[in-house]
């Protein structure tokens, strides 16, 4: 505010357009992830009775891991209105894959679900991810032009 005009707004930016400070735990989980479908991709031709929704669930995991990247990285990756799409495309396939196959008996991966320490895990793992793909997609705007 200057001195000459009481009425005069300040000067401060109204939103933020900086990076999040927990970068280097996103950093960490993104190499997790990397290890984990690398570890993934070694092991699908080895899994028996694989369906069509096991495969497009390891390809939407692969463009998640983008994402990721992008997020964990700062990085621009594609334009943002994809990954706003992908998010909720990703939101529905975990609600899904994750929630409604495990109880209705249908094999995931070759094999019957059961609700154990790793569904955890994995459902834990999924809500990280999907988190870290709409913060990329809404709350990064430092990273997009004009969005």
């Amino acid at each position: 505010m200057s001195e000459e005009n009481p009425y005069e707004p300040p000067d401060t930016p109204l939103e933020k357009k900086t990076a999040p400070r927990n970068a280097g735990w996103w950093k960490a989980f993104f190499w997790l992830t990397v290890v984990l479908m690398v570890l993934s991709a070694a092991a699908l031709p080895a899994m028996p009775d694989l369906g069509a929704f096991d495969y497009f669930d390891f390809l939407l995991s692969v463009v998640a891991s983008v994402g990721l990247f992008g997020f964990a990285f700062h990085k621009p990756v594609g334009v943002v209105v994809f990954w706003r799409y992908f998010f909720y495309v990703g939101l529905v396939e975990a609600i899904f894959f994750s929630l409604v196959l495990p109880f209705t008996g249908v094999p995931v991966y070759g094999q019957v679900i059961s609700i154990d320490a790793f569904y955890v895990i994995g459902l834990a793992f999924t809500i990280a991810l999907l988190w870290a793909i709409y913060q990329y997609a809404y709350k990064c705007s430092f990273l997009w032009p004009r969005a």
